[in-house]
């Protein structure tokens, strides 16, 4: 078993890579390598939306990841409970956008 720092940019890089240039790949979508990814992460303007999108986060009371609120306070957090959050937004009674991720305004 090897283990590998997941802070550091050759490692993200690589993940990013496997993990997301592939899949998106086969979907016919075009994204940053994971060098180019690792820049833009570094990049100061992008850094602030980092930072904005986790204060965001805090003062929402969000934790984990992916996490979602709905208008009437309900919130979801996990994989496991997306399918649940999307037949929340689906009802007509409720709200059609989410908070998605942390900081991502999502119309669901």
């Amino acid at each position: 078993m090897t283990t590998e720092d997941i802070g550091s940019p050759e490692v993200m890089a690589k993940l990013w890579d496997q993990y997301v240039c592939q899949p998106s790949k086969a979907d016919g979508r075009v994204l940053p390598d994971g060098q180019q990814a690792v820049a833009l992460a570094q990049d100061d303007i992008v850094k602030a939306g980092f930072k904005a999108n986790t204060q965001q986060a805090v003062d929402n009371n969000l934790f984990g990841a992916p996490a979602f609120t709905t208008e009437d306070g309900d919130m979801y957090w996990g994989n496991d409970r997306l399918a649940e959050a999307l037949m929340h937004v689906q009802d007509a009674s409720a709200p059609k956008t989410g908070f998605c991720g942390i900081g991502k305004q999502a119309n669901l």
